[in-house]
């Protein structure tokens, strides 16, 4: 579970490393997010070599990857990932992810969400 004013890794080469947490869209009770879901952003660091269309502050749309927290599948086992980390959506296209590759690994509920090009861009499925 990710909660509002949490520091989380990006996991594509959009030029990021760190981005701010601040606010999760579509939650009336919960100020959490968990797999799958989407979560605004704030850009904290930039990468040495990244792009120079991202700058540091500027807001985007993420989709969070993998959590800490235990994940439970529909044939009962678990999965937990060793960092909590996102990636980056472009502002002027929904779904469309802002980078060109997705570093570590990517789960395969992203199927269920129809993430078809996230999937394709991930070097690793589990």
């Amino acid at each position: 579970m990710i909660q509002m004013n949490t520091i989380l890794k990006v996991a594509d080469n959009s030029g990021a490393k760190t981005v701010f947490c601040f606010k999760f869209p579509n939650k009336l009770k919960h100020n959490a997010t968990f797999f799958n879901e989407k979560a605004k952003v704030s850009i904290r660091s930039l990468r040495k070599r990244g792009s120079l269309k991202i700058k540091k502050g500027d807001i985007y749309t993420a989709l969070v990857l993998r959590q800490k927290i235990n994940l439970r599948r529909f044939n009962g086992s678990f999965i937990k990932f060793s960092n909590n980390s996102v990636i980056l959506f472009d502002p002027k296209k929904d779904n469309t992810p802002l980078g060109t590759r997705i570093f570590g690994i990517v789960n395969k509920e992203l199927r269920l969400k129809k993430y078809l090009k996230i999937i394709s861009l991930a070097s690793c499925l589990i």
